[in-house]
């Protein structure tokens, strides 16, 4: 065993230095900064608690009143006689809060079982090392750094973009407290970059196992190619003897593979996969609320951007949050920033899906390589313990994290803009109706 190796497996905390220390500073995480200073490790906080709620309530305040200061009397009697657009004007300035005060709750709620799960997860990364596989945790770094350099981006982008196009809504004193309307979003693309950073690293694992299975497969199969060679080996020595007319005595030097060996192997495989999907599901749990949120966020920003901009067309007042409806350039920014970070997080956990499944696979190309019926019937049984390996990314029964639902989710959108175009539509016209019989 390497000694790179050996730091792989005992520093996985140390790739999420960037990531933890700006959730913890921005008040999104609670965990103590002194025991990851000191131990990279994760373990839970008072004063964190105390914090994360402190910053969740003053943001929640400002980005209230930031609201409120914004609103123009005009707009507000127009919005009051469009009752659709000020119902959903309503909810729609209030998802953001919803979304962050998820992140920062579960955080709170989940502080002492995430320390728990980083601590399983350094013990199978000692059993996955000694089992040869190889690790390499200096991707996680990497990935860190540019999701948080993009994110970083895309808001400043956004925000400057968004305060440049609306300044005339803006007073000037209140300048700062445009900020706060963004930081919502920025909490949750951090929340979300730590669960996509972790859930790469056990797709990682599952990388890793499969290949080490495909390497048995390679090794397993230039030992029957040498006992293959020694058997034809001895065969030769056997009629040259025969020749000479010497009778003697002949060790018949042909052996077949160990199967307690490769069957200890495969156990071990499997009990590995096994802890692998559950420790996936464990930590997927601790994420449900919070992704079931984004999911509702993305979907309902999405519906509304495209909703407001049809009333832009239609000269209609729409909420200060959605001005940038007015602004293809904006909308289109706005959108993807958005879908990126929805779409993302729903094919990394589709692809940690299929990882774990292409185990069964790679099980089975070993015992077709191998080609012998011991083998096969130890694989047959393997892959039924696989079987009830089987995990998937569902969020409270809603919705699975797949591709499946990704397109679904497509057509939902469409679907519920047209049916609001309709509605608003209609309105429209009752309304035109009446003002023609009251003249």
């Amino acid at each position: 065993m390497s000694q790179q190796h050996q730091q792989s497996c005992s520093c996985v905390l140390l790739h999420f230095t960037l990531i933890y220390y700006l959730c913890k500073f921005l008040g999104i995480y609670p965990q103590s900064v002194s025991a990851y200073r000191n131990k990279h490790a994760l373990e839970a906080s008072k004063s964190g608690s105390i914090l994360v709620i402190i910053v969740m309530i003053w943001i929640t305040v400002c980005y209230n009143i930031f609201i409120l200061s914004q609103s123009d009397g005009n707009d507000q009697r127009e919005a009051d006689r469009n009752a659709l657009n000020f119902v959903i004007s309503i909810f729609l300035t209030q998802i953001k809060i919803i979304l962050m005060a998820t992140d920062q709750l579960s955080s709170i709620c989940n502080q002492g079982r995430l320390g728990e799960f980083y601590d399983r997860l350094y013990s199978i990364d000692s059993r996955l090392i000694k089992a040869g596989c190889v690790l390499n945790n200096g991707s996680l770094a990497w990935h860190c750094y540019v999701m948080v350099a993009m994110t970083f981006l895309l808001e400043i982008i956004i925000t400057l973009l968004t305060y440049a196009y609306l300044h005339n809504y803006t007073q000037w004193v209140l300048v700062v407290m445009w900020i706060f309307s963004c930081l919502p979003t920025l909490y949750d693309s951090l929340d979300k970059i730590w669960f996509t950073t972790t859930l790469h690293a056990l797709r990682q694992r599952l990388s890793a196992l499969n290949r080490t299975l495909t390497n048995l497969k390679e090794d397993e199969s230039d030992e029957l190619s040498l006992l293959k060679m020694d058997y034809v080996n001895g065969l030769e020595y056997l009629k040259r003897v025969l020749n000479a007319g010497r009778v003697v005595k002949f060790k018949n030097r042909m052996r077949s593979f160990d199967l307690n060996k490769v069957e200890e192997r495969l156990i071990n495989v499997c009990q590995l996969h096994d802890e692998i999907c559950e420790l996936i599901q464990t930590f997927h749990k601790m994420w449900t609320y919070p992704i079931l949120a984004l999911m509702a966020y993305g979907f309902l920003i999405f519906t509304a951007q495209l909703y407001f901009t049809y009333c832009v067309a239609q000269n209609q007042p729409i909420p200060i949050l959605f001005r940038s409806a007015e602004s293809l350039l904006m909308s289109i920014l706005f959108l993807s920033y958005t879908g990126v970070k929805c779409i993302y997080l729903i094919f990394s956990s589709w692809k940690t899906a299929l990882e774990a499944k292409y185990t069964g696979i790679a099980l089975h190309k070993y015992a077709i390589n191998l080609n012998d019926k011991a083998v096969y019937e130890i694989v047959n049984h393997s892959s039924l313990k696989l079987l009830n390996h089987a995990f998937d990314f569902a969020n409270c029964g809603f919705l699975s994290l797949s591709m499946r639902t990704l397109c679904g989710l497509s057509g939902v959108i469409t679907s519920y803009t047209i049916i609001l175009v309709q509605f608003n539509f209609v309105a429209q016209q009752s309304k035109e109706a009446d003002l023609k019989k009251m003249e």
